[in-house]
């Protein structure tokens, strides 16, 4: 079990008319590069990226609850430590679960249990057991929610002198994130990391097309602009700590996330797109392999276009290939390889974007990855 080494963000250079900024967090000897996508692990069926030569994977996030829930599991981790029973060497961010428990009123398991799990995985980053609010209750459920991660936040927040600790605020107008940062800060000071929780569920179409708020110049705002203002609140609030949007979806809206003034964020999307059939591209939305048998212009499949930019890649999957149909006939018949692919192209995707907000040219890069279609399109673009 290793001593904690105090987290240090450095931020190192912004972009010119979007918020992002490129920097550079240490933590325990690593030296993680910002922006960064956290790969989501899942223990049932891994896809263990981090074995594939050609893959710099500069973070992966794991789930405390997916390990309590095997005994065995859980043993073999605190023997062993989690990077041996992974075989990963790099960073590593556990969340407490808490996303996973979102429908129910109860989180069964105290945040001792976690704050045990954390120190003996023996982790980089472990992340408060928070209750994560919901759209569709009522507004008293969301704030006992609220006040019980409080709680835990500080009773978490003396027991982690082996990994970095992560507050989580919440909060579904400016004044309900506004007072969640300033309770935080009376606990903790500014923290080297903070996160932000429960916009995941804003982004499904089914709430957000229900969601408003009131902006600060008291018109009422949408679901995209929220995400853009509670962005902004938070880092005004901290504007030294490493920022991190948990859960946020597809390559392209982590891209927007990071021009909003994220520094970090956590997708699961390169595996449950893999999983539907789907392939990413660079500034493509889900594209399949094959059309549908019984109505195939019922989802979008490779053009021309789309073919030749697969052809470019150099994942490990694609890059032996030099044939488009042997090479569309791969990945549409394997599930690691669609899996494998699409890490490499949410990796490679985050890399470029870093490289643009250097070159202050991130609004460029960000315009040309974001469709007309896209629900981010008009923010970027009503922006100067």
């Amino acid at each position: 079990m290793t001593n904690k080494q105090a987290a240090k963000f450095i931020e190192i250079k912004k972009d010119t008319r979007t918020s992002a900024r490129a920097g550079l967090l240490k933590i325990n000897g690593y030296h993680i590069k910002t922006p960064v996508l956290w790969l989501g692990h899942n223990f049932k069926a891994p896809i263990c990226l981090w074995n594939e030569e050609e893959v710099n994977l500069p973070g992966l996030l794991v789930n405390a609850c997916e390990i309590l829930r095997r005994p065995g599991r859980v043993k073999n981790i605190y023997d062993r430590g989690i990077r041996s029973y992974l075989g990963y060497q790099g960073p590593i961010m556990m969340d407490s679960g808490g996303f996973l428990f979102q429908k129910n009123k109860r989180i069964n398991v105290r945040h001792s249990k976690i704050s045990e799990m954390y120190k003996k995985a023996d982790i980089d980053i472990g992340v408060v057991l928070d209750h994560p609010l919901d759209p569709t209750l009522p507004a008293s459920h969301n704030r006992q929610r609220w006040e019980r991660t409080l709680r835990n936040t500080a009773a978490m927040a003396s027991h982690n002198d082996t990994y970095e600790f992560m507050p989580v605020v919440h909060g579904y107008t400016l004044n309900a994130l506004k007072k969640a940062c300033q309770q935080i800060r009376k606990i903790l000071g500014e923290p080297s990391l903070i996160g932000i929780g429960s916009l995941v569920p804003l982004m499904k179409t089914n709430l957000s097309n229900k969601f408003s708020y009131q902006k600060s110049d008291g018109a009422n705002g949408n679901h995209e602009e929220f995400l853009l203002d509670a962005l902004k609140l938070v880092r005004d609030h901290f504007p030294s700590s490493f920022l991190h949007v948990f859960g946020v979806g597809g390559i392209t809206t982590a891209l927007a996330v990071f021009s909003f003034g994220a520094d970090s964020t956590d997708s699961v999307a390169w595996r449950l797109k893999a999983a539907y059939g789907a392939i990413q591209l660079p500034g493509t939305s889900d594209l399949f392999l094959s059309p549908r048998l019984k109505s195939p212009k019922s989802r979008p499949v490779l053009k021309e276009k789309d073919e030749i930019s697969l052809l470019r890649c150099n994942c490990p999957e694609c890059s032996p290939y030099k044939n488009i149909g042997w090479l569309k006939r791969h990945l549409d018949s394997s599930f690691k390889a669609r899996t494998i692919h699409n890490g490499w192209v949410f990796l490679k995707e985050v890399q470029a974007f870093r490289k643009a907000i250097l070159a202050k040219r991130g609004h460029v890069f960000i315009r040309k990855r974001l469709s007309k279609r896209h629900h981010f399109f008009r923010l970027f673009n009503d922006r100067k």
